[in-house]
C-alpha cells in the first residue's frame, strides 16, 4: 500500500513539474517571438 501511494505521489509530482516546465517554455518562446517581431 505504501509503495503504491508513493508511486502515485511521484507520478502526480512528475506530471505537475512537467506541466510547469511546458508552460514556462511556452511563455518564454512566446515572449521571445514577441520581442523579435517588435
Amino acid at each position: 500500500m505504501s509503495a503504491l501511494c508513493s508511486r502515485r505521489f511521484f507520478y502526480t509530482c512528475f506530471s505537475f513539474v512537467l506541466w510547469i516546465v511546458t508552460n514556462n517554455s511556452y511563455i518564454f518562446v512566446g515572449y521571445k517571438q514577441k520581442r523579435m517581431t517588435q
